[in-house]
């Protein structure tokens, strides 16, 4: 007959039944092993916590890969739409940010994105990059580049290979283009532009584009790229004076952590009952390859 035990969460139990080992050759008796009684709500509770830490951490560690993949620059690291802090005239575009960042699957799924405009200084920096906070957020991966950087690598001496460059800008689920239309450019260097905004326009890959154009001056990056940009994107106008120094002099925001960091594995104290008495385990997330 089984015994019973009590599990301080889950109450009675019973003891599984011994099980038969081979016999033991001195005596030929079969040897009869009792089984240590685990309460099996306990150990159906522990496994459950177990896979759903291990989840979240991988969830959160995917997250945090996604970001430094996004390669935003150090000083905007701990920029968020969070901490974004639009003056009195900014006001219809943090409510433009505002409605398409409440939505980030529906603006994939349609191909939409943000032209910033405004002189430098006002923000575009910081919004950029906490766009592409909120789009690595809601899981999806995302690219920051500086189009005088990313024109500077298609130029010898190369810099690595641009066109591994090129294929993951075209490629990324959202692109961050900044400083676009900075100088007007060479006739190759507003043709190579284009190919990277036609690739994704065709293809309904969002952009975030931030330039210190106007809309009337966004001819110089080239008509055709023009008309795509102002197709695709949403304009967005941030006006006033430059905020550097504001922002230099902002202890909070010098202080703010990344927008991600990297997730420590998570551990956990498990109790179960075993023989009426509870244990502890001790249980540590797997490392992620």
């Amino acid at each position: 007959m089984s015994e019973t035990f009590i599990c301080p969460r889950h109450g009675d139990y019973l003891a599984p039944e011994a099980i038969t080992l081979a016999a033991d050759l001195r005596t030929i008796v079969p040897l009869a092993v009792k089984r240590r009684a685990r309460c099996t709500q306990c150990v159906a509770d522990a496994d459950a916590a177990k896979q759903e830490a291990q989840k979240r951490y991988e969830i959160d560690l995917s997250r945090w890969r996604r970001w430094e993949a996004a390669e935003v620059p150090y000083r905007y690291r701990n920029r968020t739409l969070g901490n974004w802090k639009p003056s009195q005239d900014q006001q219809q575009a943090f409510r433009l940010v505002d409605a398409w960042a409440a939505d980030i699957r529906s603006r994939y799924d349609a191909g939409e994105g943000l032209l910033v405009m405004g002189p430098p200084g006002v923000g575009k920096t910081h919004l950029l990059a906490g766009l592409v906070s909120a789009v690595i957020g809601a899981g999806f991966k995302a690219r920051y580049a500086s189009w005088p950087e990313a024109w500077a690598r298609c130029r010898p001496p190369f810099d690595g290979s641009p066109e591994l460059l090129f294929r993951e800008l075209m490629n990324v689920d959202f692109l961050a283009l900044d400083e676009i239309g900075i100088r007007s450019g060479t006739p190759k260097e507003q043709e190579r532009l284009f190919e990277l905004i036609d690739y994704r326009y065709s293809r309904a890959l969002p952009m975030l584009v931030a330039t210190n154009l106007t809309a009337s001056e966004l001819l110089r990056v080239g008509e055709r790229t023009a008309d795509r940009l102002r197709e695709a994107c949403t304009g967005v106008v941030l006006t006033g004076s430059s905020k550097r120094q504001e922002a230099a002099e902002d202890e909070a925001l010098r202080r703010a952590p990344d927008a991600h960091q990297e997730p420590a594995p998570p551990s956990l104290r498990l109790l179960k009952a075993v023989d009426g008495q509870d244990e502890e385990e001790q249980w540590r997330a797997r490392q992620a390859a």
